[in-house]
């Protein structure tokens, strides 16, 4: 992937990668709406009293199905995890890092004091984005999820 994309790097003036910037955004969007559909849709079911498979993996890595009580402690949910906490501000820290691609995207601004505002918005939609999936992540999963920017939120 990065062989694919860094000859998109080379290109001095970012205004030209208006088109594949708007489809990469319109993919990830629909991404983002997908996983939502599909654990709102696994909560819903879960809460009608439908049988939901879920699977996990096991320490030797292997996936495996989750049995009646694995999935009954699944939701025994723990609503903060103080020994997780320094991970969890390093997977914050790496969402919302900085880096050298902003400092060339404000060189290239018509209006360079507005992208202050616009990186704030930005980082507050990331940020509630993840703060949203995480959420509905836990609901829908409890603690089978092992994803590490989910089982921390």
């Amino acid at each position: 992937m990065i062989t694919l994309m860094s000859p998109l790097l080379l290109i001095p003036d970012f205004k030209k990668l208006s088109a594949y910037s708007g489809f990469f955004i319109f993919c990830c969007i629909l991404s983002i709406c997908f996983i939502f559909m599909f654990e709102i849709a696994t909560i819903y079911a879960r809460n009608q009293g439908q049988a939901v498979e879920m699977t996990y993996s096991d320490e030797t890595g292997k996936v495996v199905t989750a049995t009646e009580e694995k999935m009954a402690e699944a939701f025994n949910y723990e609503y903060f995890n103080f020994g997780m906490f320094p991970m969890f501000m390093g997977e914050v820290l790496s969402i919302f890092e900085g880096n050298v691609g902003l400092l060339n995207i404000y060189s290239q601004q018509n209006q360079p004091r507005s992208m202050f505002k616009q990186t704030v918005v930005t980082h507050v939609v990331v940020g509630v984005l993840c703060l949203a999936m995480g959420c509905l992540s836990y609901l829908a999963y409890g603690s089978l999820i092992q994803d590490l920017s989910l089982i921390h939120i």
